[in-house]
């Protein structure tokens, strides 16, 4: 055999056994970095007074069924999950669902015309929330920050409500039903502290839920959403407390800082 053929044969052989590695390294470092998460989420939520669970579906969606995509599509999974049953109940977790969808592709046939088709596929869903149980019958209220899509539906009349700071209402999109609650909750204090602390959260059904990418599920990211949702509800007036939910001003338990993981 012509000794170049060989010498071909050889680096593809090589080539072929350097990408496999690079797979199989790649998939190592990815596993030892789920570990690492797992494991220091894991320490936080116990030192945060958090029961651990890897998977609790069943109590997610007999809870929280309907509210966002809870029990929404099919192979649903709640894992990853931090409870804390103490004063006001929190649910920290994951959460994975399937739904089927259609999509139209054009295509040009063998006599070069134009045509449609509809195809099925399966898609997967991937979020994470944080939702706490505020035993209160507030109105349901949306408070986030202003994207370009409220900007424009702001243009064609879809308005929010506005604030007396103009910042506020520039940097923040806020919708509610009854907007005599949302001026008693957004008050100033409560402004100051949303512009020097941006995030995003829903009233819905005497509920706070929050949400975020699935991959933030991360300690670190705990403990900022419970630290943002615990300024939130202390800074919920007493008398909204009174009116709305028939009770004294309810505590989030606020949670100790992750460890830092020793520098190498």
């Amino acid at each position: 055999m012509d000794p170049r053929v060989i010498l071909g044969i050889v680096a593809m052989v090589a080539l072929g056994g350097g990408v496999i590695y690079l797979i199989i390294l790649a998939a190592r470092r990815a596993a030892e970095r789920e570990r690492a998460r797992k494991a220091a989420l894991v320490a936080w939520a116990e030192a945060a007074g958090f029961e651990v669970h890897d998977d609790l579906t069943a109590e997610v969606e007999s809870r929280f069924k309907g509210l966002v995509d809870i029990g929404r599509g099919h192979d649903r999974a709640a894992t990853d999950v931090l409870v804390r049953r103490a004063g006001l109940v929190v649910h920290f977790f994951r959460y994975f669902y399937k739904t089927w969808e259609t999509r139209v592709v054009t295509y040009t046939d063998s006599n070069g015309s134009l045509q449609t088709r509809t195809e099925t596929y399966e898609e997967s869903h991937h979020q994470r929330y944080l939702i706490i149980d505020l035993s209160a019958a507030f109105p349901d209220l949306v408070v986030r920050p202003e994207s370009w899509i409220e900007k424009l539906a702001a243009l064609v009349g879809f308005d929010d409500i506005d604030f007396e700071s103009e910042e506020f209402s520039r940097k923040y999109y806020v919708k509610c039903k009854q907007r005599e609650f949302a001026y008693a909750v957004i008050h100033p204090q409560m402004m100051e502290y949303l512009l020097a602390n941006v995030g995003s959260l829903d009233l819905v059904g005497g509920r706070m839920l929050l949400s975020a990418p699935w991959n933030d599920h991360t300690a670190e990211d705990c403990w900022r959403t419970l630290n943002f949702a615990t300024g939130f509800v202390d800074r919920i007036p007493v008398f909204v407390w009174n009116d709305y939910a028939k009770s004294e001003p309810l505590v989030l338990a606020a949670a100790p800082a992750p460890a830092r993981p020793p520098s190498t």
